[in-house]
């Protein structure tokens, strides 16, 4: 039976930008869901986005069809549940995602990146793994 483990990470930006990263060790991105801060949060017309890397130092991403989930809405509570995007046999990414399966993580990190936050910026993000 699997079980499924949360994290958060609270990203605080420096000078307007801010870069988050969480080693999982294995398991399947089941959701994730971001926070305001009460008090300081990201500027308006802040872009935050949501990265899987297998070398933090380098950037290098696991899924180029699925990097980078990206939204500017940070002023209201956001929940995401992930998917790879489903590929054609002629390799072309499908446009249905309602099939997609669940983004698996084996020794990767989580990388979350905030643009335009303001100084001080602030917001949560947690990350619930399945099988972690």
């Amino acid at each position: 039976m699997s079980h499924i483990t949360r994290f958060r990470l609270a990203v605080t930006c420096t000078a307007s930008n801010a870069t988050v990263s969480q080693y999982v060790e294995g398991g399947f991105l089941h959701a994730w869901a971001f926070t305001p801060a009460t008090a300081s949060a990201f500027a308006t017309g802040a872009t935050c986005s949501i990265d899987f890397c297998s070398d933090i130092t380098s950037g290098g991403t696991q899924f180029a069809t699925h990097n980078g989930i990206v939204f500017t809405n940070t002023s209201a509570v956001f929940v995401g549940y992930p998917r790879i995007k489903p590929q054609t046999t002629a390799g072309a990414t499908a446009a249905d995602l309602t099939n997609g399966q669940r983004i698996p993580l084996a020794r990767e990190f989580i990388r979350v990146q905030v643009a335009s936050g303001g100084a001080s910026g602030v917001g949560i993000f947690d990350f619930w793994i399945e099988g972690r």
